[in-house]
């Protein structure tokens, strides 16, 4: 007489279906492992989609600084003639979704009056909310001077152009950093020095 033990088919039965069943989930992760790998290896393949910021010219359009607050987009670059020290100028777009954009405007007041022919020099543009803030080296005087226009609605409108400071000389005041702190005040900072071979200063001046 042969005896069987009852208790251990279920045993062996859940076994074989835990067996089976680890074998299908490996299965099922390595497949959609592949899946993955086929939809990434397709969408890195894909052309990218470009959104025009700017309209169309035969200007250089150079050193863009692109800031995201308050659900909008804003947009700042130096457009300048085909010649690095040719005159330029800083020019502003906004969006309220990256892909329909403002048509663009000129902020300096005095055309080409951005001096901006190195990365160094270029435009710096800061947002809180509502409140915008462009600043430039402007080269209406000599020694140059740092000017700043803002707004206040988002970049719709914009307030009279202000000068902020005057610089060593010439273009020797570089390096412009701006940005608002947690209470709303606008800061600026630049690299101060009257020539090439003289000392060297980091400046800060803020709206508080």
């Amino acid at each position: 007489m042969i005896a069987i033990d009852t208790k251990a088919l279920p045993a062996m039965f859940c076994g074989g279906v835990m067996y089976r069943s680890g074998n299908l989930i490996r299965l099922s992760s390595l497949f959609l492992l592949c899946l993955a790998i086929f939809s990434l290896n397709n969408a890195t393949s894909e052309d990218p989609t470009f959104f025009d910021v700017s309209e169309p010219n035969d200007h250089w359009l150079v050193y863009p600084t692109l800031e995201f607050d308050n659900d909008t987009y804003h947009a700042i670059w130096v457009e300048r003639g085909t010649a690095w020290k040719a005159p330029a100028n800083v020019r502003y777009a906004n969006s309220a979704d990256g892909v329909n954009w403002s048509s663009s405007e000129k902020l300096n007041p005095v055309n080409g009056e951005v001096a901006a022919f190195w990365n160094q020099q270029k435009p710096d543009l800061a947002v809180n909310g509502e409140h915008v803030a462009v600043f430039w080296v402007s080269s209406t005087e000599n020694p140059y001077t740092i000017r700043v226009r803002q707004s206040h609605d988002a970049g719709n409108s914009w307030g009279d152009t202000m000068t902020l400071t005057t610089l060593g000389k010439e273009n020797s005041s570089t390096f412009l950093s701006a940005d608002f702190d947690g209470l709303g005040n606008l800061h600026l900072s630049w690299q101060y020095f009257e020539d090439n071979q003289g000392l060297r200063q980091l400046h800060v001046i803020s709206s508080e």
